[in-house]
């Protein structure tokens, strides 16, 4: 008789293990957003600052815009005309953002706070998950991960928009790491490489190093019985992490280029040398002062511009992950700890004090290419919270070490009045009430209960009060600021005030079809990455530019709004020629300064917004049959320079140029030609330049666009060399005669990013479809035995 089948036991998943878990901190810290959001409902305010946070608005806003129109259009990130001369705009995308872009522009500034707190809750999530992985109970997880969620770095430096992905991208690699290294499973070291490929380029870096550090210390707490294999583990996950990067190579490949592209990278302009030289240096007494104040949230020392610490309050450090973790980290020293969480609390102690004394372990998280704190603050608020919950998890365990309550209590408002005295007309006053005023209700609530009261009530007693703190901490940063209104309106002005209509009467006034040409504006409707908002071609921008622009502009030179700075690309209204060249047409002015001005025509007036004509505009595309050094112009006034450049092409190097269009000629037919030398070009999209050409000699035509091995150029069809000229443009031999001319634009890294991500598939597919067959046989091998 065949023996009744026993059906298998249903596996537990970890949703099963920690649902009621995971549905309570959702359900908290839900709650928490909303009330945070409740000030920009009732008062109509949008996500977007114009005190310290003023990029979220300047150029974040701009840019989620530009991004949200071509992923609508064109379907891809790519090129960009409304970045200044022209740019990859994909280099300030975060994949988050696709949970908006596809809405209408309209939108966009309204989707800024629900995507922000979205972003905050998951990274909770996945922090939970972690800390799960680490054997916490889903009850601590809980204040783990809130403690996360609304953290001094979430809530301030989160609402940069770089950095709310990250938040979520650090609690997920730390989850992805620890699975691995406990289990084994392949699929969460290749989540893990998907996890930093999903993020900024310079993610790369950082998560490299911190993997580095992870490794290597995770050992000293591990089970010993788990190091045998560790090294062997290691390169295991090392290869499944490449694998899960490659398959966003698309997207990362393109970045890579352009990051080392731009000069504040590996040109001139990069920190890396000088922060190398200040590498045995120690923190000065301010910063020293700004980091311990820091513990404490950077509200203590005033919030947004009103924050007097170190450099600004969002680059400042800030440490902050809920008192009652700093209270209970003592409690890792008492009699009834193990030594491993001695040495742990012992390390973790020693750590911070040299993070906070050495400046070089910011720099090397940065990698030494910024003096900010940034990141690194995630870092040490991680340990903090960790070390918190470690120190809160023994004291449930083993019983309150009421001499550590002491200790922490007592350490924290000592620390606290010292900052009062040593800066009483910095420290923010209600600040300081609040932060005393959880320590000693803490200290209060576990000094009054006995070992089994602690264990049956400190948890359920505990956490509404600390998630009232984390949203009374919370609050400044999101509240105290001076916000943007719904309607688009801020004291830094408004992307609706008249451009839109001034650009649809010249739009009107060229009809479909026209060629290429610039606009560019005497005033800012808000700042530089005005054009992106309003999808115009101008000349300003504020961006991570690149090589070719930056060279440009400085060896031009041109005013830049802030002197020195790389980023920063103006309008060059003060340089008339410059603008001919560059082919800016129309210039708009909100009064009548440009009456009479070189070559301008008033043509009209819209929503008290003036348009002028420019009528010396030479083009986008323009011939040229002179040939200047570098060497030559280098040493003319910046008037001869603009007259030349107008005349002639500047090369480095004109010999090459110089012979390609003597062989040009000599290859060419002399038969006469009725036309005249011309170029026209049609911009069809951000990717496709299309024209005609005509000249009676070889000659080199210029694009007034920066230089890009990005983009590729065809005359009548044939391939053609693109080559750097006027310092920083586009330029290209064309022979004698009529051409058709089209350029298209794929971003450098781009197709070998696609064949890389689809080789990283394909090895994944074959490998589990190998594994899946194998384990599928093992049944029928074993029946076969029989």
């Amino acid at each position: 008789m065949d023996a009744t089948p026993v059906a298998e036991p249903r596996r537990e998943t970890f949703w099963r293990r920690n649902k009621s878990g995971i549905l309570l901190y959702l359900a908290i810290a839900i709650a928490m957003a909303l009330l945070l959001s409740v000030d920009y409902i009732v008062k109509h305010h949008a996500f977007a600052f114009v005190d310290i946070g003023s990029d979220t608005f300047l150029q974040f806003l701009p840019f989620q815009i530009a991004e949200a129109r071509q992923l609508r259009d064109l379907h891809t990130l790519t090129w960009s005309f409304d970045l200044g001369l022209g740019a990859y705009i994909g280099l300030v995308f975060y994949p988050i953002e696709l949970l908006g872009a596809f809405f209408p522009d309209s939108w966009q500034l309204g989707l800024r706070l629900p995507i922000y707190l979205s972003q905050l809750v998951l990274g909770g999530a996945f922090f939970f998950a972690y800390l799960r992985k680490l054997d916490f109970e889903p009850r601590l997880c809980v204040f783990g991960a809130l403690a996360y969620a609304f953290s001094s770095y979430s809530m301030i430096n989160g609402q940069w928009d770089p950095y709310p992905i990250q938040i979520v991208q650090f609690a997920a690699y730390l989850y992805f790491i620890e699975a691995f290294l406990r289990g084994g499973n392949r699929w969460h070291a290749v989540g893990a490489g998907l996890t930093v490929g999903l993020g900024h380029v310079f993610d790369i870096y950082t998560f490299s190093l911190l993997t580095l550090i992870y490794v290597t210390a995770r050992p000293l707490f591990a089970n010993k019985e788990r190091n045998r294999t560790y090294p062997l583990t290691f390169l295991r996950y090392a290869g499944w992490a490449a694998l899960g990067f490659l398959l966003t190579a698309p997207i990362q490949f393109p970045a890579l280029h352009y990051f080392f592209d731009n000069p504040r990278v590996s040109g001139t302009r990069s920190a890396v040398p000088q922060l190398l030289g200040m590498i045995w240096q120690l923190n000065d007494r301010g910063t020293i002062g700004s980091e311990i104040a820091g513990f404490f949230g950077k509200d203590l020392l005033g919030t947004g511009n009103a924050y007097k610490g170190w450099g600004n309050y969002f680059e400042a450090p800030g440490f902050y992950v809920g008192l009652l973790l700093l209270l209970c980290i003592p409690q890792l020293l008492g009699p009834n700890t193990t030594r491993r969480e001695k040495w742990l609390c012992a390390a973790g102690i020693v750590l911070t004090a040299a993070y906070v004394i050495w400046p070089a372990l910011r720099f090397a998280v940065n990698g030494f290419g910024h003096t900010a704190f940034r990141v690194s603050t995630l870092w040490v608020s991680c340990g903090l919270l960790i070390l918190g919950l470690a120190g809160l998890r023994r004291m449930l365990a083993s019983g309150l070490w009421r001499a550590g309550l002491l200790i922490g209590a007592a350490g924290l408002l000592i620390i606290l009045f010292a900052i009062v005295g040593l800066l009483p007309q910095i420290v923010n006053v209600m600040d300081v009430v609040r932060i005393a005023a959880f320590v000693l209700v803490y200290s209060a609530m576990l000094w009054f209960l006995d070992d089994t009261s602690l264990r049956a009530w400190a948890v359920p007693m505990l956490l509404p009060v600390f998630a009232c703190e984390l949203l009374l901490f919370a609050a400044p940063a999101m509240i105290d600021r001076t916000p943007v209104n719904s309607d688009d309106s801020s004291q830094a002005g408004s992307y609706l005030d008249g451009t839109q209509q001034a650009l649809a009467f010249i739009r009107q006034r060229e009809g479909d079809g026209a060629p290429f040409y610039r606009v560019e504006k005497t005033y800012n409707s808000v700042f530089l990455c005005d054009a992106l908002f309003q999808n115009y071609h101008g000349i300003k921008s504020y961006f991570f530019h690149g090589s070719s622009i930056t060279r440009f502009i400085d060896s031009m030179h041109l005013q830049r709004p802030v002197a020195g700075n790389a980023s920063y690309i103006g309008s060059a209204v003060e340089r008339p020629k410059i603008l001919d060249l560059l082919g800016v047409k129309y210039l708009l002015a909100r009064d009548r300064s440009l009456d009479g001005g070189p070559g301008y025509t008033f043509v009209g007036s819209a929503d008290g917004v003036n348009i002028y004509r420019n009528d010396d505009a030479r083009g986008f595309a323009q011939l040229f049959d002179s040939l200047t050094s570098e060497s030559d112009t280098d040493h003319m006034t910046d008037a001869q320079r603009d007259t030349t450049l107008l005349d002639s092409v500047v090369l480095q190097d004109p010999a090459p140029i110089r012979g390609a269009l003597q062989r040009s000629n000599a290859a060419t037919s002399r038969g006469a030609s009725s036309l005249p030398p011309f170029a026209s070009v049609k911009l069809e999209n951000d990717t496709t330049i299309v024209g005609t050409a005509h000249a009676s000699t070889a000659s080199v035509l210029l694009l007034s666009m920066p230089y890009d091995p990005g983009w590729s150029a065809t005359l009548d069809g044939v391939a053609v060399t693109t080559a750097r000229v006027d310092y920083g443009l586009t330029g290209m031999v064309v022979p004698p005669g009529l051409h058709e001319l089209a350029l298209h634009y794929v971003p450098p890294g781009r197709r070998p990013g696609e064949w890389a991500a689809l080789a990283a598939l394909g090895l994944l597919m074959a490998i589990s479809a190998t594994r899946r067959n194998r384990r599928d046989a093992k049944p029928m091998r074993r029946m076969l035995q029989r």
